[in-house]
């Protein structure tokens, strides 16, 4: 088994595998804390109203944060753990990563981000639609009082409502987040900075993963208003 291994991460086709799984385990995870959240919980026996929106947040920003380490320690030691397609470009241009593996890289994250994400959907299938049956919710009305943000926020982000119709204010939130994670991720994986000890790089990472105003604000949870949430910020990172 770890000659096995040990000839996976000596080709380009482990490093692939490797992002996919990452990426995968990523959004499963993260994904999965947001539907649990949603859909799941206030459904389980446990009551209607789980967690103000505060409550909700910190659940969701821990169980993101986890969901990032959990992937880089499955991709870390064969690809790196870019799991995010900003981070391989962005090592391109520092030419710390070969320009021609870029494009490979992004397809087998882009493909693992959609496995998981269809994970979350088969497990939480039923939750979601007795979510949606129970408070009436048509997906892709939007705009309405049935709209369907709370169950669209499990899988995607979008501009919060006082950005109006501007490109400008949800462009300059993922480029500032997106920011910060990359200096995160390279200030972290440099050896000539201080290193973190016992292997912790990457749940570092994940607690510094940026938190993004682009998306629907969460509202405290009643029983006939559900907390709305969403993933982080520019996807998957």
């Amino acid at each position: 088994m770890a000659r096995a291994i040990a000839r996976l991460r000596a080709t380009v086709w482990g490093e692939l595998l490797a992002e996919f799984l990452g990426t995968f385990v990523l959004i499963a995870f993260g994904d999965g804390v947001v539907a649990m959240a949603v859909a799941a919980l206030n459904q389980s026996g446990r009551g209607e109203l789980i967690f103000a929106a505060s409550g909700d947040w910190l659940l969701i920003a821990w169980g993101w944060a986890l969901a990032v380490a959990f992937g880089v320690y499955v991709a870390g030691g064969v690809s790196g753990a870019h799991i995010n397609p900003a981070v391989t470009l962005a090592l391109a241009v520092k030419r710390a990563f070969p320009w021609p593996k870029v494009a490979p890289y992004m397809v087998a994250q882009v493909l693992g981000a959609f496995v998981g994400g269809a994970l979350v959907y088969l497990v939480y299938h039923d939750a979601i639609s007795s979510f949606e049956a129970a408070r009436h919710i048509t997906r892709g009305a939007l705009g309405g009082p049935a709209d369907s943000t709370p169950t669209f926020s499990i899988f995607a982000t979008f501009p919060a409502p006082y950005f109006g119709s501007s490109l400008v204010g949800p462009l300059v939130d993922q480029i500032v987040g997106t920011a910060f994670l990359l200096m995160f991720v390279l200030a972290l994986t440099d050896e000539r900075n201080q290193p973190p000890k016992s292997n912790l790089a990457p749940l570092l990472i994940g607690l510094a993963w940026p938190p993004s105003a682009c998306r629907s604000a969460p509202t405290p949870a009643t029983p006939s208003t559900p907390p709305v949430t969403s993933a982080p910020g520019s996807w998957p990172g």
